[in-house]
């Protein structure tokens, strides 16, 4: 009479083999279920960092922009009013 540490004949591994083996397999599927979890969190972070940066760069052109062409309307500005004062 086959035991459960004997396998009989056309029976497969023994329980406790089995066991290990699903538990090793499900710890295998939680090890890539967190490493897909924390390579999503990365993906997520380095995008939002990406975002952040070209509104930062957009804002500073924009504010660029904007001081030259205040110096632009104040050197007109004040080339009109040196031509008042030559008269």
């Amino acid at each position: 009479m086959p035991t459960l540490t004997q396998p009989g004949p056309g029976s497969g591994p023994p329980f406790s083999l089995r066991h290990t083996r699903v538990w090793r397999r499900a710890l295998l599927w939680a090890a890539l279920l967190a490493l897909l979890v924390v390579a999503q969190g990365l993906l997520l972070a380095l995008t939002l960092n990406y975002e952040s940066t070209r509104a930062q760069d957009d804002t500073e052109s924009t504010a660029a922009e904007a001081a030259s062409e205040v110096r632009r309307e104040m050197l007109g500005a004040m080339q009109a009013l040196q031509a008042l004062a030559v008269d």
